[in-house]
C-alpha cells in the first residue's frame, strides 16, 4: 500500500513538473527534493537488501554528476539535471535507465518541434531573459511516466484491471 501511494506521488509529481516548466521554464528545488526524497522511502519498501538501496542512489548521485557537466556546457538546466538526478534514484542502473534516456531523448526532439512550431505562432514564447528555453521538464515528466507505468506496481495494478 506505501509502495503504491509512492507511485502515486511521483505520478502527480511529474505531471506537475511538466507544468510548471511549460508555464515558468523552471523545476524548483521543492519539486526535486520531494521526487527524491520519495525515491528514497520507496527504495527502501521495495529493496531488498542493502545493495538493492546503495545502487539506485549512487546512480542518482552519478546522474547529478554528469548533469552537472551537461549544465556547465549549457546543454541542461539546473532544474532538469536535478530533478534527473531524483528520478534516477527510482529508476536505478539497468536497462531501464538507458530506455528511459531514450524516450526522454525522443520526447526532447518532438517538444523542440513543438517550440519552434508554438514560437511562431506565438511569438516570444520559449525566450527568457532574452534567450531560447525549452521546457525540457516535459521530456523528463514523459519518459519518467513510461518507466512508472509500465515497471511500477501502480502501472502493473492498471494493467491488471484493463486486462491487458
Amino acid at each position: 500500500m506505501l509502495v503504491m501511494a509512492c507511485e502515486g506521488l511521483l505520478l502527480a509529481l511529474l505531471i506537475l513538473g511538466a507544468v510548471l516548466d511549460i508555464r515558468s521554464f523552471r523545476l524548483p528545488n521543492w519539486l526535486t527534493l520531494s521526487t527524491a526524497v520519495v525515491a528514497v522511502i520507496h527504495t527502501l519498501l521495495v529493496a531488498a537488501g542493502w545493495q538493492e538501496v546503495v545502487g539506485p542512489i549512487a546512480f542518482g548521485l552519478g546522474v547529478l554528476i554528469a548533469g552537472f557537466a551537461l549544465h556547465h556546457f549549457g546543454l541542461l538546466g539546473g532544474g532538469d539535471v536535478k530533478w534527473l538526478a531524483a528520478l534516477a534514484i527510482w529508476i536505478g542502473p539497468g536497462f531501464a535507465a538507458l530506455r528511459f534516456l531514450f524516450i526522454m531523448g525522443l520526447a526532447g526532439g518532438l517538444l523542440a518541434l513543438v517550440i519552434l512550431i508554438v514560437g511562431r505562432i506565438r511569438p516570444g514564447y520559449g525566450r527568457v531573459e532574452g534567450r531560447a528555453h525549452l521546457p525540457y521538464g516535459v521530456a523528463i515528466s514523459l519518459a519518467g511516466m513510461d518507466f512508472l507505468l509500465r515497471d511500477g506496481s501502480l502501472g502493473q495494478q492498471m494493467m491488471n484491471l484493463w486486462g491487458a
